[in-house]
């Protein structure tokens, strides 16, 4: 969620101050874009971690992202990869430990975040 308010607040700012309405981009707004730019770049490792921990909780193996990644560069199928992310970000995790770890929200993960 916060990717998509960085991004509805870069495309604001490039639209106002950057001169992307009028068709040429002034300097401040190559500046705008190079910021967007690496804060994309800053954020594609975590965002992978992430969708990897999340395949995990599911008891998934992690090479189902790099699936769906390339199947959304390809046109037209990249909609149901986009899908098939959001899916499986709503699941339910799988009850109990698997073979990636425990549970984190069973008794013993409860018991972890109590400063004993």
């Amino acid at each position: 969620m916060f990717n998509i308010l960085v991004g509805l607040v870069g495309g604001i700012l490039l639209a106002v101050l950057g001169g992307y309405a009028s068709g040429d981009l002034n300097p401040l707004g190559f500046i705008i874009v190079a910021l967007l730019g690496l804060y994309m770049l800053a954020i594609i490792v975590p965002s992978i971690a992430l969708f990897v921990r999340r395949l995990h909780d599911i008891n998934q193996t992690g090479w189902i992202a790099l699936g769906l990644y390339i199947c959304a560069i390809i046109p037209i199928i990249n909609l149901l990869a986009s899908v098939a992310q959001i899916v499986i970000g709503v699941l339910p995790g799988t009850v109990g430990p698997n073979k990636y770890g425990p549970d984190p929200k069973g008794a013993a993960a409860a018991a972890a975040d109590v400063f004993v």
